[in-house]
């Protein structure tokens, strides 16, 4: 899974980032636990880059991912990369481990 640059706010396009990041990265997966009821390659691997991204300090941590205005500012949630990654494990854990809709 690959973040998005917030550069396409300024092309009004997609433009991936390049590398993953640890909000992204939930995102993705908790979309796609939502959508099955089976642990899938892809989900197996967002968690895995989940468990181990969460111990990471890089740029990837204080990227942007809330636009103020394209090409003018953007802002950095600095809980982002604490909540959606919990939240998404949470319902990973739920409904694929324990076999319960969490919805």
């Amino acid at each position: 899974m690959v973040g998005e640059s917030h550069v396409n706010d300024i092309e009004k396009t997609y433009i991936a980032l390049g590398f993953s990041t640890l909000t992204h990265t939930a995102w993705a997966v908790d979309a796609l636990i939502a959508a099955t009821d089976a642990l899938t390659p892809e989900i197996e691997a967002g968690i895995q880059f989940i468990l181990t991204a969460a111990n990471t300090d890089d740029w990837t941590n204080s990227y942007p991912k809330g636009q103020g205005m394209a090409g003018g500012f953007y802002m950095h949630y600095h809980s982002y990369r604490y909540i959606f990654p919990l939240l998404t494990l949470a319902r990973y854990q739920k409904k694929i481990m324990d076999g319960n809709d969490p919805n």
